[in-house]
């Protein structure tokens, strides 16, 4: 009986060291490669990201750079997401009367193929309005521009000059490509508090627990009209350059 229980104890300790040392290493893995995040000039009042928790939720926040920004890795064979969650716990109205919700969870996956037992970035994923894009970027510290009323993310900015069809044009608002996003030196924000998404409790953890990032071949690239749509409706493949070559998993 004594050496059954010594027995356990030593197996229960044995795995706990192996979580533990799996934790550090994604930990490390993913704080060596946090994004920018770049937010509109004029964002001030337009809610900014917080730590995700009950308490906070429906309060529009001003800028802490102390808030988390959490993480996950999530493996397929031999290809990888590491995926980086924005916590905001009110989107302000960005139409008279329309727009606004509380809980508002964002995010970007950064892709990665295994080369000679190391991870090699692939690629990222921008999502937005229930779209979604990929590039071909290779950036350690891939750069986020944050929507300023519906706090979407994208790998471009824009400043409400020029023309409808050039990358840079926006005119404000919900349309698809039309939330302002014009940065500047005093609104770009490397977090410092990283967490693991398990983290996250209570009601606020609902909407991303069980989410899936390999189930769905378009998951991969895009989902959505390949054109510059003036309209809320998914059409992310406008900003679309690659294919992450990962299989389909459901994880």
């Amino acid at each position: 009986m004594l050496k059954a229980l010594i027995f356990l104890a030593l197996l229960f300790n044995s795995t706990s060291a192996e979580d533990g040392a799996s934790q550090d290493w994604m930990f490390d893995f993913a704080k060596a490669r946090i994004p920018l995040l770049r937010f509109d000039g004029s964002a001030k009042g337009h809610c900014f990201p917080d730590l995700a928790s009950d308490q906070s939720n429906g309060i529009c926040r001003e800028f802490n750079e102390f808030a988390p920004l959490y993480y996950d890795f999530v493996e397929c064979g031999d290809y990888a997401k590491l995926v980086w969650w924005i916590w905001y716990g009110w989107q302000g109205e960005c139409i008279l009367g329309g727009g606004s919700h509380d809980n508002d969870w964002e995010h970007i996956t950064v892709n990665f193929i295994k080369n000679s037992g190391s991870w090699e970035q692939d690629s990222v994923t921008w999502f937005q309005h229930s779209g979604w894009y990929t590039r071909d970027v290779k950036d350690t510290h891939p750069n986020i521009y944050v929507g300023k009323n519906a706090h979407g993310s994208y790998d471009n900015w824009c400043d409400g000059v020029g023309f409808i069809w050039e990358q840079d044009y926006c005119q404000g608002g919900c349309l698809y490509w039309d939330d302002y996003r014009n940065d500047n030196a005093n609104t770009r924000w490397t977090p410092t508090n990283i967490r693991h998404v398990s983290t996250v409790k209570g009601d606020v953890a609902k909407r991303i627990t069980g989410v899936k990032y390999f189930n769905d071949e378009k998951l991969h690239s895009c989902i959505g009209d390949d054109i510059r749509c003036a309209s809320t409706s998914p059409c992310g493949c406008w900003r679309n350059n690659h294919k992450f070559p990962a299989p389909v998993c459901n994880v």
